[in-house]
């Protein structure tokens, strides 16, 4: 079933009220509507500044705030990335947890939603990981709970695909 997100903020600098009854937990909380909220599954987004226009002169006027996963275990799942990236938890439920970038560069948060179904296939969209030494940081992934699938070599890099606990795949070169 395709999920339509109609998010938005509110809060004293939102540009306009949402288009639905938004369920928010204050002040300056970026919510969604329709179909996330009518199911009780508003995707609160984590770190929730005031964010500027872009202009020509400052940068692109979208940029990806948050890297979502369906799981079956929230909780087992987050703990997994939190050790992987350093990304510390900031909502911890049995149904949903987000994690918070220790700083402000890139992806500020990693989201964990809790889903009844299993995940059958490849993923059409992977994380890629960076390290110093990707030897040694497969090895530290592994023994988090990662599986190494195998290394491969294209287009003048090279890179290890590997699995998270619940069998999501990723990269790491």
């Amino acid at each position: 079933m395709a999920r339509g997100w109609a998010c938005a903020r509110v809060g004293p600098w939102s540009r306009s009220a949402p288009a639905a009854a938004p369920v928010a937990d204050g002040p300056g909380t970026p919510v969604c509507t329709g179909e996330a909220a009518v199911a009780g599954r508003a995707r609160r987004f984590v770190g929730a500044p005031s964010i500027p226009e872009a202009t020509p002169e400052t940068s692109a006027p979208t940029f990806i705030l948050n890297v979502t996963f369906d799981c079956d275990d929230p909780r087992r799942l987050s703990a997994f990335w939190s050790a992987v990236t350093g990304y510390e938890p900031v909502i911890e439920r049995d149904d949903f947890v987000a994690l918070q970038a220790p700083d402000k560069r890139g992806v500020r948060g990693i989201l964990f939603f809790k889903v009844p179904e299993a995940k059958v296939v490849k993923n059409r969209m992977h994380v890629d990981l960076a390290a110093k030494d990707p030897e040694a940081e497969i090895e530290r992934l592994v023994s988090l709970g990662a599986t190494k699938v195998e290394h491969r070599q294209g287009n003048g890099t090279s890179w290890t695909l590997m699995l998270d606990p619940e069998g999501n795949e990723f990269c790491l070169g």
